[in-house]
């Protein structure tokens, strides 16, 4: 049998036909329960890298008014979908929602920042945003 260092796909087939077949006792377990650990974490991880992409733009949309375009809001409504998809796969995401928001936050402003050409200061140093408004189709910071 190969290893999931080996080769991760056949690895990966060979344990779920295993498991579909009451064959733990063959089953890489230590394997499995690390890759459904890394599989949490990388969920987690798309969560607060799209939360600072749209942070980010609601940002950009508040403090440079004029340069407000269609291609900001598109990516506004698009990383809110993405989000939404990602709460509805993983509904336990919902409950530390603003605890990722604040993880984001630090990197929206790094992104802001190098993309307005404005002081990392102009932004507040917490996210400005509750996460039911991040969230909210309607959305957009004045």
């Amino acid at each position: 049998m190969r290893t999931c260092h080996e080769d991760l796909s056949a690895w990966a087939a060979t344990q779920a036909a295993l498991i579909r077949q009451h064959r733990l006792a063959e089953a890489d377990l230590d394997h499995l329960a690390k890759g459904l650990e890394t599989m949490s974490r990388s969920v987690r991880r798309e969560l607060v890298s799209r939360l600072a992409v749209l942070v980010a733009h609601l940002l950009k949309w508040s403090h440079q008014p004029d340069r407000r375009s269609k291609r900001w809001a598109a990516t506004i409504k698009g990383q809110r979908l993405e989000i939404e998809g990602l709460l509805e796969e993983s509904p336990s995401l919902t409950a530390g929602l603003t605890e990722s928001l604040a993880r984001a936050d630090p990197q929206a402003v790094a992104w802001a920042t190098a993309e307005t050409g404005l002081a990392e200061t102009t932004f507040p140093p917490a996210c400005p945003f509750r996460a039911d408004q991040v969230l909210a189709p309607a959305f957009l910071p004045e």
